[in-house]
């Protein structure tokens, strides 16, 4: 194999398997695939400004993954997706035969697209406001049973909470310290 065919194959990104050099009409598949290949690239080879070998790589590539296999009935890149390869102009030249102002099959993938994205930023929010009032009410426990042994010592000199002495008159504080609802702030 010339060297120009195997980097070629290489960004093509296809294997040679070699076949009995005798006996090549075994593998009729990767003939007629090297027959579209070489007769591509003398075609190529032929142009006067050869500056744009990428796109014709890649040009041959989708021109040989879309053709027909005669004895499958179907095309390679098929056998591998499970589905028909479409190139943007294809895409974009049906939605215009759709015509007469019904929805192009881009405009109902990008309303799917934009509703999916909408459900999940609400599931987000919903999530995150769950998530913010179970935090807040595990801080709020955590914070009311140290303010209860904080003000108990403080109000009656015990650690002994309210409910224990609820007889006793509290102690005034100056106003700094004071807290609407009676908890004093430290």
């Amino acid at each position: 194999m010339s060297e120009t065919f195997k980097a070629f194959a290489e960004l093509i990104q296809a294997k040679s398997s070699a076949t009995l050099s005798y006996r090549p009409q075994a593998n009729g598949q990767q003939e007629r695939s090297v027959k579209s290949i070489v007769q591509t690239v003398n075609v190529y080879v032929e142009a006067p400004l050869q500056q744009d070998w990428d796109d014709i790589a890649e040009k041959m590539a989708h021109a040989i993954n879309n053709s027909m296999d005669t004895t499958r009935k179907e095309t390679p890149f098929y056998l591998v997706h499970g589905w028909d390869a479409q190139s943007t102009l294809k895409a974009m030249t049906r939605s215009l035969r759709l015509g007469d102002g019904s929805l192009t099959d881009a405009a109902a993938w990008r309303r799917e697209a934009n509703r999916q994205h909408e459900a999940a930023l609400a599931t987000t929010k919903r999530y995150q406001a769950t998530e913010k009032a179970r935090r807040a009410k595990e801080h709020m426990e955590a914070l009311g049973r140290l303010e209860r042994m904080v003000s108990s010592v403080a109000v009656y000199g015990t650690s002994k909470t309210r409910s224990d002495q609820e007889a006793r008159p509290p102690v005034a504080w100056p106003l700094p310290y004071q807290t609407k609802g009676g908890r004093i702030r430290l």
